[in-house]
């Protein structure tokens, strides 16, 4: 058990003696009754959702989730499949479920699925990864790498972001997952 102040998106908490995923929340500050958390939740088996306002001293339970390393093998429709790194076992997992991760994987991705009572509910990749520039605006002329301006491109799995000038298609750049940002060119 711990409190619901320490609650954060993403997290999986057992409401309603089921397992939920925590999509949306939003912390209130109010006057003498304290504060309070109001959260979207998630349920990880049947997807349906509900809302719940949490006191910040309230006691949530989480549930035992598994951690184990996956490689992301292929997509087919709105299943994503991966390779347990250890058993060679596959498992598949909803594009739904994988949310803002799924930007990040290509094939041979290594990484961390979270797994409740058998079925793949989560997943962690790795801080940054390597992706291809599908499309982005011409290179001008004038952009050196103190160039502060950016532009958008596309990138091989269909995620945009915001890259520097001097950036032309074709290369190959690392994104940061956490923050979704152009960190670098890649040196491969």
């Amino acid at each position: 058990m711990f409190k619901a102040s320490q609650l954060s998106e993403g997290n999986i908490i057992i409401f309603n003696k089921e397992p939920y995923k925590i999509v949306e929340m939003k912390n209130t500050m109010t006057g003498r009754g304290g504060n309070t958390i109001s959260t979207v939740l998630r349920h990880i088996i049947n997807g349906t959702q509900a809302k719940h306002r949490f006191k910040s001293d309230d006691k949530v339970e989480r549930p035992f989730i598994e951690k184990r390393d996956f490689e992301y093998l292929y997509a087919a429709g709105d299943d994503l499949f991966f390779m347990d790194l250890e058993t060679f076992d596959q498992v598949d997992m909803k594009l739904e479920e994988a949310g803002s991760a799924a930007g990040y994987l290509i094939p041979n991705t290594k990484c961390t699925l979270e797994i409740y009572e058998g079925r793949p509910i989560g997943i962690q990749v790795p801080k940054t990864v390597e992706l291809k520039i599908l499309s982005t605006e011409p290179v001008i002329k004038a952009a050196t790498a103190s160039n502060s301006s950016t532009k958008p491109a596309e990138l091989e799995t269909g995620i945009k972001v915001q890259v520097p000038m001097f950036i032309e298609e074709g290369e190959v750049i690392v994104i940061n997952t956490v923050t979704g940002k152009y960190q670098g060119r890649s040196e491969s």
